[in-house]
């Protein structure tokens, strides 16, 4: 290249930086720094004019709330470019609408948005070490701050109201996101109708927060507290692992929000989380303390919803929208509502879910936790509608109220039905008792089939258990357990199987299983009535008796409307006290009969055979 064209070169680079410097010189943003207004002026608004001697002429020197003079003209204002600057403890006041860049708010300063003013934030970061406050003279909502582009609050400070003339409005607009950052606090009565992100502090000392339309995201803490009380209204809000909205001693209401992830708490006496006046979501929500009232319609989403708190539903809807799983040590107390799994849907419940209303089994309900019918002011029954999609693995408790099952078969495949009230199963299904306990000293109403690892256990200690117009079969695999304390009536089991045919039967198989218990010890020739029947069919296969006193056995003794374990001898086939020849020969001339009541059958399990046998020979001689 030659010298001229290098030069030629050079001085074209020369110019084009000459010409971006001038470029980046006409658009560099200005600085305002607060001065104060006009001497003895606190309420100066955005312009102020003042008589001042300072300007030649006498003229007149005008002055604007961020520090910029003038003589004799209008001083500029700052725009979406600029940074302005407040200190010195003096208190700005914005009547107007100004747009800035950046704000730097120090710690001994406030900026005052009145209720005509409104602030526009164009820049990325807000630097607040002091107070910016928001105030309306003409009703709730007066003074706004907009964010025109993302932006974020840093800094030790706060957005507040004035106690005396409170009210604002937060916006954003454009897809802009408001971040409340770590060590920035709101609080006061704030409109917030900004997409938001809170990392720092947001505190509802007084009045009401609302939080609507845009979308929230809170990673830390959102309070009500004081005299302050939270609404959020038609808006989303997600909460990271680490959010948590507490209700301290006030109220939180829920209009229509969804509120998905991290933590829900509310403590002291009037710590409550409220959901009224439309249908609000939890999605994923744990309550760790402290009480939810649902007074229209709560619906609950995602896999979880885990509750160590209660939860109230008063004459409401709980309606459960997913396969999910209903975790914690707390409680559903629901007064006349509706609980409803929805329809393809399965719920297991490891809360407790008590009181009176309807359970309305459009899913599957597996309860491993515990639900209890209990008297209200307003019914006494849970019902159950559908109720084949209901599997018991927990603990069903009916004390002192009913539980109606419609539609379907009560399964119970672990766990334990207290029957201490009354129990329905209606439209011909039955109890289908496949594990854990069926006991309780109440009544049911409807047929019941024991098997597998069923039992059959009448009273909660000693009492009674009644079938009407009822039913009951037990397969192979079934046990009737009946406690014996004593020889007087209800000092032993009873269950009762009753009913007009085609009603009252009891079909036996199975393992009866008697437990003498409280330290009572039984005498030979003592009889305890404890099944009662309008007709059997079949026998029990075997016989455990815990606590048998030693050289006594148990008979059971068939007759046309009872069952009765009657004590004996070990080896008395014809219980006259003695073992000895006839007694052998019982054995001897029905060996090999089956059936039910037989003399030589002294092992109760409906066949006469060699173990029998053995019996009357290892016992021969006692009681003679």
């Amino acid at each position: 290249m030659s010298s001229l064209h290098q030069c030629s070169h050079n001085l074209i680079k020369l110019v084009a930086v000459l010409l971006c410097a001038m470029n980046l010189t006409s658009i560099r943003a200005d600085d305002f720094y607060w001065v104060g207004g006009c001497s003895g002026d606190l309420y100066a608004p955005w312009y102020a004019s003042c008589s001042m001697g300072s300007c030649s002429g006498n003229g007149t020197m005008f002055i604007n709330n961020w520090g910029r003079t003038i003589c004799n003209a209008q001083p500029a204002t700052p725009n979406s470019t600029d940074n302005v600057f407040l200190s010195g403890g003096s208190i700005p006041w914005l009547a107007g609408t100004a747009a800035v860049f950046q704000l730097h708010i120090d710690g001994s300063s406030a900026l005052q948005i009145l209720s005509t003013g409104t602030l526009k934030l164009h820049g990325p970061t807000q630097l607040n070490n002091g107070t910016i406050q928001m105030a309306t003279t003409n009703g709730f909502g007066g003074a706004i701050l907009d964010c025109e582009a993302n932006t974020t609050f840093t800094g030790s400070g706060t957005i507040d109201t004035l106690p005396q003339f409170p009210g604002g409005v937060i916006r954003s607009f454009n897809g802009a996101v408001l971040t409340n950052a770590s060590g920035h606090t709101l609080k006061g009565e704030l409109r917030l109708d900004a997409s938001m992100v809170n990392q720092g502090v947001i505190n509802c000392h007084r009045g009401n927060m609302v939080f609507q339309i845009l979308p929230k995201t809170n990673q830390n803490l959102i309070k009500s507290e004081g005299e302050g009380v939270l609404v959020f209204r038609n808006v989303p809000v997600f909460q990271t692992s680490n959010g948590v909205i507490h209700a301290d001693n006030r109220f939180i209401y829920l209009e229509g929000a969804t509120i998905e992830g991290g933590t829900l708490k509310a403590t002291g006496a009037n710590g409550l989380f409220v959901t009224l006046n439309a249908t609000s979501t939890l999605k994923n929500v744990t309550l760790s303390e402290g009480t939810n009232v649902v007074q229209h319609f709560l619906q609950l989403t995602g896999n979880h919803f885990t509750n160590h708190g209660t939860v109230y539903s008063n004459r409401s809807t709980i309606h459960i929208d997913g396969t999910m799983s209903l975790l914690g040590s707390g409680m559903i107390q629901f007064t006349g509502s509706n609980i409803i799994p929805g329809t393809g849907f399965t719920v297991t419940n490891f809360q407790t879910i008590r009181g009176a209303g309807t359970l309305e089994l459009n899913g599957t309900l597996i309860n491993r936790g515990t639900i209890i019918a209990e008297v209200d002011f307003i019914t006494n029954t849970i019902v159950m509608n559908s109720a084949g999609r209901f599997n018991n693995r927990g603990s069903v408790i009916v004390d002192s109220a009913s539980l109606n099952t419609n539609g379907g078969n009560y399964r119970q495949s672990a766990g334990e039905t207290v029957v201490n009230g009354s129990m329905r199963i209606n439209g011909g299904y039955k109890m289908d008792l496949r594990g854990g306990e069926l006991k309780g000293r109440g009544l049911i109403y409807g047929h019941v089939e024991c098997s597998q690892t069923g039992v059959v256990s009448p009273g909660t200690s000693v009492g009674d258990l009644t079938m009407l117009n009822s039913n009951y079969a037990q397969t192979a695999d079934g046990t009737l357990f009946a406690e014996i304390a004593g020889v007087n009536v209800g000092q032993y089991d009873r269950f009762t199987v009753s009913g007009n045919a085609p009603n009252g039967i009891a079909n036996l198989n199975g393992t009866l299983r008697v437990e003498f218990t409280d330290g009572f010890t039984p005498s030979v020739g003592q009889e305890f009535p404890v099944l009662y029947y309008r007709q059997r069919n079949g026998q029990f296969s075997s016989v455990v008796v815990d606590n048998l006193p030693f050289g006594q056995s148990v008979r059971l003794v068939y007759q046309s409307d009872r069952m009765i374990v009657k004590m004996i001898t070990t080896g008395d086939a014809n219980n006259d006290g003695c073992v000895n020849d006839v007694d052998l020969l019982a054995v001897l001339f029905t060996l090999g009969s089956t059936g039910a009541g037989l003399t030589g059958d002294l092992d109760n399990n409906g066949t006469v055979d060699d173990n029998d046998l053995l019996i009357v020979l290892f016992n021969f001689g006692a009681g003679c």
